[in-house]
């Protein structure tokens, strides 16, 4: 359908690519980035394969009423590499300044598919994208992670009245432009065990219960920022994480 479409993708192979080391494997079904790993040298079912890209993770949140598509905003992806896990997911930032030329053919992709498959209400369009090309990797025909970068000031509340108005066919009006936000998946450092009267920040979302286990590299909780520029808020929400570090090792 991207093909036809006119919509630039990467190559994708249901079958062993010889050239291995241009390609990546990828589990049906899979999300998080957990499961996107180099080629092995044996196929296993479940998996496929996508040519690699040069660029960044990049996504789109629009709205969508069938037929047409509204931009919510433009947001940058973040990954937390490990060894086992090189593309595991690490977080985005919301309204970041991707080059005008991006950004229309992104919106214009979404557009199409949009207008093809009949998508409504809020949706997801990933892409990775560099300053003169995009691919197109998937769309999240759902409320994605990124719909939590949009609730400043109660955009939230708006946002989800305008998906329900989306997904009947009403495109809303426009939201007004809140100030960029910035979440980070915090992995915990070690083994550790949360304290039973942990005081957590008001800056962390997303934590476990008193007294739970919590093994290395397993997600502890959720970091986020806001500031008027999407580089602040990634900024400030990466000095809380090494804030938040400093706090677990005392753990």
């Amino acid at each position: 359908m991207l093909s036809r479409l006119g919509i630039p993708a990467p190559e994708v192979s249901m079958a062993l690519p010889t050239a291995s080391a241009e390609w990546l494997t990828k589990l049906v079904g899979g999300s998080g980035g957990t499961h996107v790993l180099p080629v092995m040298e044996r196929h296993e079912a479940g998996r496929y394969y996508q040519r690699k890209v040069c660029g960044q993770p990049v996504s789109l949140l629009f709205l969508a009423d069938g037929s047409k598509a509204n931009v919510v905003g433009y947001n940058l992806q973040l990954l937390a590499p490990v060894p086992t896990m090189p593309y595991r997911y690490g977080g985005a930032v919301s309204h970041f300044p991707l080059p005008e030329n991006i950004c229309n053919s992104m919106l214009q992709a979404a557009e199409k598919i949009t207008a093809e498959m009949g998508l409504r209400g809020l949706n997801s369009l990933d892409c990775i994208a560099n300053e003169e090309n995009f691919w197109v990797l998937e769309v999240n025909p759902r409320l994605s992670a990124t719909f939590a970068l949009y609730d400043a000031d109660h955009a939230g509340a708006m946002l989800f009245e305008g998906h329900m108005q989306a997904s009947m066919g009403v495109m809303p009006e426009p939201l007004s432009q809140e100030p960029s936000q910035a979440h980070l998946i915090y992995y915990a450092p070690f083994d550790l065990t949360v304290p039973a009267a942990m005081e957590w920040p008001d800056w962390v979302a997303d934590v476990p219960e008193p007294a739970s286990r919590i093994e290395a590299e397993e997600p502890l909780c959720t970091v986020s920022a806001s500031a008027a520029r999407a580089g602040q808020a990634l900024a400030l929400a990466r000095t809380r994480v090494e804030a938040l570090t400093r706090l677990v090792n005392n753990f």
